[in-house]
């Protein structure tokens, strides 16, 4: 009987904390399953401190590390336009499934990227579109432009030293 007074607290208090944050509950199904993502970081934070920690410490880590970088990732306009037919809430824990499981192909994929990724893979299709052929390419040709522009600077400045060095010899 008192597990099942405790488990309704630990509801409330979920919710509570949730709602003050402004991460809308939705559904049931949303305020469980955003129950099960805290309570699987915390089982990862608990794993790599090597201790049990705090309910509420472990909410301010998912909070910090998880949500606030998923919220940002998914608030971008081609991964929130990817996805016109779900509220936010849905969204976030969909890519947070989806940046687990990059997460473990490639160790230090952020939430930007497991967001595109997701848009990408299951977003709508002219969506899918407008990324891999209008966006990629664009985000391509600026970095190829920054990286020829740290070329420039370079031999500017090798330049440049090559000039002071002479002038030097000449003084």
């Amino acid at each position: 009987m008192t597990r099942i007074i405790d488990r309704k607290k630990h509801q409330e208090r979920v919710e509570d904390v949730l709602e003050n944050i402004g991460v809308p509950i939705t559904s049931e199904q949303t305020r469980s399953r955003l129950e099960e993502h805290i309570q699987v970081h915390k089982y990862f934070l608990d794993r790599s401190r090597q201790k049990d920690t705090d309910w509420s410490d472990a909410f301010s880590s998912w909070r910090l590390n998880v949500l606030e970088p998923l919220r940002s990732a998914v608030d971008m306009e081609p991964v929130r336009s990817s996805f016109p037919r779900k509220n936010t809430d849905e969204l976030i824990l969909e890519v947070s499934d989806h940046w687990h499981y990059l997460k473990e192909a490639e160790k230090e994929a952020s939430a930007e990227k497991a967001a595109q990724n997701f848009a990408r893979s299951y977003g709508n299709p002219f969506t899918r579109f407008l990324i891999g052929s209008v966006i990629k390419p664009a985000l391509r040709k600026l970095h190829r432009s920054s990286d020829r522009a740290r070329r420039i600077q370079r031999n500017m400045d090798r330049f440049r030293t090559e000039q002071d060095e002479k002038l030097l010899l000449w003084m």
